[in-house]
């Protein structure tokens, strides 16, 4: 399986790197589907297609025309596995700066001097600190640390070589850092290209190429793959923190910080030597042991791996659930749509999507509570209505919940205008489903999003079983629950992206079916479940007082005539207790 890949465009040229094979490459050759009635490949639509070489992006009736060259690579080279690759280096690593006249230098401008490289080259279990210490203050041969060992340089220009050949050595796969991508990957590239020269940057990548990727705004070390751990933590842990500089996400996931000090870095670089080396080397560790209790670069490559997507990509929902259902398909022997969005008129203000809903709560102290915990709502919904573009019927104009139990609802009105007569027999008839937003699905065939999902959802159960026969924290229960988190990653984000319409298969129709359906789901479970324990509540008890907000006490039994919002009803008959109507606040106890 693959390690890595880029595509250098400006020579037509795909660089892979595998697990097995090793560094490949080979001309890159675009190609795509175009309608043919004599075609031997078929569409989701059902459409004759036949594949053609060339460039055809800008072709409306393209089919697979615009993946782009990476992708289009790892899908026609490993569709037929999901499996994640292995023997990968993860190298952690982080930068310190000094600080001039005019403060901390950006990125970009890289104008102040690196003062020392701290790294961890996890595969060969190695620490270590590069320090520039041009007035000798300590030995130039180094030294060992508290489990690192630590080289002296006279020069800045001796230590990034000595990094650069480091890292040409170790090969890393991936690497990482707390904010590498924004800061210390592209400090380091623009500094050694002002002490170095450009040419030095080559080292850096087994293909020769370090290149700015004005997609991605990062730069791409060809061979290399950066997994920056400050956005992998924002994007996959859904923890909510004040800020999320290191030192408070160390402190919160792993119980300890950073290296404490006075001053700033510059006055701890020269008063203070020692634990101005130790913070540094804190830093890479930290980030190492929040890896090694999160997972999270595992479950990146698990989820790129689902997508057939550089790693890098897996920031981005919509690129690896894109790959994914491409690949699904292409294993199904069907051909996937060109994206839509840029063929067809914007959307309006009109066509916003409804959201998640969320029940306001009511103040006060409760005995009677119950936590409802639906699992996988949103995919649950998907297969259960067999929601995919390929099923949709059609929308019925101002449809709601109650429509069916109308007697005078027999006929309805589609958007596009048609419409069906007696809609119990329409629906019944043709085996269809209807959403809470009025769309409507047909049956008879499976809709391919609910047959990736009900896959998902099944390879997710069996993952957590293969977990949960091994140890917790061993390197198989690691690697199973990092597979049963991608399913979870997977299958949440599936009904987000239907909404987006740079995705393949966006469709609001769709989007909102799902979501609108979600909110009548909470509103009646809430519904059903308050009067189930309403009535378990009144049946509980013959005689129920009743305190006033005055404070007097009042008794009435079970028979008693409660004046309710639409009526005078027996007490122990009224579906909530929340519908009696008095002059003031009331509680009930039994």
């Amino acid at each position: 399986m693959y390690q890595s890949i880029g595509y250098d465009k400006k020579n037509g040229v795909m660089h892979v790197w595998d697990s097995e094979l090793g560094h490949q490459k080979f001309p890159f050759k675009p190609y795509a589907y175009l309608p043919d009635d004599a075609g031997q490949y078929v569409s989701l639509d059902g459409t004759r297609l036949k594949r053609v070489e060339g460039n055809h992006k800008d072709n409306p009736n393209a089919y697979e025309s615009d993946i782009n060259e990476e992708m289009r690579t790892l899908i026609d080279l490993y569709y037929e596995s999901d499996e994640p690759s292995k023997g990968h280096r993860d190298f952690f690593f982080d930068i310190e700066t000094e600080r001039d006249e005019n403060g901390y230098s950006t990125a970009e401008e890289a104008r102040a001097r690196i003062t020392s490289i701290a790294y961890y080259d996890k595969a060969g279990q190695d620490r270590r600190v590069l320090l520039l210490d041009e007035e000798r203050r300590l030995n130039n041969k180094g030294f060992e640390g508290d489990g690192y060992v630590v080289e002296i340089f006279t020069s800045e220009a001796a230590m990034l070589t000595r990094f650069i050949n480091a890292f040409a050595e170790i090969q890393p796969t991936v690497i990482s850092g707390w904010n590498t991508d924004n800061y210390d990957i592209p400090y380091l590239v623009n500094r050694i290209k002002k002490i170095l020269g450009a040419q030095a940057l080559k080292k850096l990548s087994p293909a020769g190429i370090v290149e700015w990727s004005k997609s991605r705004e990062r730069y791409k070390i060809f061979g290399v793959s950066s997994l920056d751990y400050l956005t992998l933590y924002k994007k996959f842990t859904y923890t909510e923190l004040p800020n999320y500089r290191l030192d408070t996400v160390a402190k919160f996931e792993l119980g300890r910080g950073k290296v404490e000090y006075d001053g700033d870095l510059n006055q701890l670089f020269a008063t203070d030597i020692h634990k101005f080396i130790e913070y540094n080397m804190v830093d890479v560790n930290l980030v190492y042991d929040l890896d090694d209790k999160l997972q999270l670069i595992p479950l990146a490559r698990t989820i790129c791996h689902k997508g057939h997507v550089p790693y890098e990509d897996v920031y981005y929902a919509s690129k690896y659930l894109d790959g994914a259902a491409i690949v699904d398909l292409k294993r199904n022997g069907l051909v996937a749509p060109n994206k839509r969005f840029r063929f067809i008129e914007e959307e309006t203000e009109a066509d916003a999507l409804a959201g998640a809903y969320v029940m306001p709560p009511v103040p006060g102290l409760y005995k009677w509570i119950y936590d409802l915990d639906l699992t996988s709502l949103y995919p649950s919904i998907i297969m259960s209505l067999n929601i995919s573009p390929e099923t949709k019927v059609g929308v019925i104009q101002n449809w709601d919940e109650e429509c069916l139990l109308r007697p005078d609802a027999t006929q309805v009105t589609f958007t596009d205008g048609t419409y069906a007569q007696d809609i119990r027999t329409w629906l019944t008839d043709n085996a269809y489903t209807v959403a809470s937003n009025g769309a409507v699905y047909r049956t008879d065939i499976k809709g391919f999003l609910p047959t990736i999902l009900e896959k998902w959802f099944d390879e997710r159960v069996e993952f957590k079983d293969k977990r949960d026969e091994y140890e917790v924290g061993t390197e198989m229960y690691k690697f199973y629950d990092a597979l049963q988190l991608t399913q979870k990653v997977l299958l949440n984000s599936f009904y987000g992206v239907l909404g987006l319409k740079t995705f393949r298969f966006h469709d609001l129709d769709n989007a909102g079916a799902i979501t609108a359906t979600g909110q009548s789901v909470i509103k009646f479970s809430a519904k059903v479940i308050n009067a189930h324990y309403a009535k378990e509540i009144t049946a509980a008890k013959d005689e129920y007082e009743i305190e006033f907000e005055d404070g007097s006490m009042q008794t009435y039994k079970g028979t008693d005539l409660i004046q309710t919002t639409d009526g005078m009803k027996p007490l122990y008959r009224i579906e909530s207790l929340d519908e009696i109507i008095y002059p003031y606040n009331i509680s009930v106890s039994v």
